[in-house]
């Protein structure tokens, strides 16, 4: 895979406060508020819905420093086109491809720090030890991260080009749509899977999962108006 067009991603994930400001410029409601809700896994392991749940509450404390939850494929898309009109420049989310060269930053191993799981608690928020104060009865790792939901933006340590959060924290929503054969039948330069599926990417695992799921090349898929507590994004600037 080689990726020939620069570009630049936002060093932290999109934080309650950035997304705050758009909400409140343009005026706007997410898919959550639209639709009454949004899903969440409760400490058994189950999916439940809850009416009360927004970006505005997550059902767990946060500060305008952490990265916002409770948004959409479309929440995120919105965004960044906002983004967008407000600085005269494109703005968008990453593709897959361009979020993993990011997290890589160079590397080939399985996290941006090397292939030891279990070094992640300087580098991750993920599940772990800490988690199990609140999901007793959670797959984790055994280091401890110091938070049993998200953490500030920048907590941990940044990988070689000063990206934070690229594992762990929050999953992030991609630009592209979810195909199974993406990297077997994908272009070599700058792909994009842009096949009409019914599913978005998304990357770099969360606070609510097995540190393993958080490696840089994992992918998971959601239906672009699916929205729960632990799915986030960063934007992309293209260059003129």
């Amino acid at each position: 895979m080689r990726i020939s067009r620069g570009f630049w991603m936002s060093r932290f994930e999109i934080t309650v406060a950035q997304f705050s400001a758009f909400v409140q410029n343009a005026s706007y409601r997410t898919t959550a508020e639209y639709t009454g809700g949004g899903w969440i896994l409760t400490p058994s392991g189950k999916r439940e819905w809850r009416r009360d749940l927004t970006w505005m509450n997550p059902l767990f404390p946060q500060e305008q420093s952490h990265p916002v939850t409770v948004v959409s494929w479309d929440d995120a898309k919105a965004f960044c086109s906002w983004l967008s009109e407000q600085c005269g420049r494109e703005v968008r989310l990453p593709t897959e491809a361009e979020w993993e060269y990011a997290c890589r930053a160079g590397t080939t191993t399985r996290f941006c720090w090397g292939d030891n799981m279990l070094d992640g608690a300087a580098w991750m928020n993920g599940a772990d030890i800490c988690l199990q104060r609140r999901f007793k009865d959670w797959l984790v790792a055994s280091f401890n991260d110091n938070y049993v939901y998200t953490a500030p933006s920048g907590s941990y340590q940044g990988n070689a080009w000063g990206l934070y959060d690229m594992h762990g924290n929050v999953w992030e929503w991609c630009e592209d749509w979810y195909s199974e054969k993406y990297y077997t039948s994908s272009a070599d330069t700058d792909p994009v899977c842009d096949i009409a599926e019914n599913r978005r990417c998304i990357r770099g695992g969360s606070w609510l999962w097995y540190p393993a799921f958080a490696r840089s090349s994992m992918r998971m898929k959601y239906a672009p108006a699916y929205i729960t507590n632990d799915i986030g994004f960063r934007a992309v600037l293209i260059p003129r």
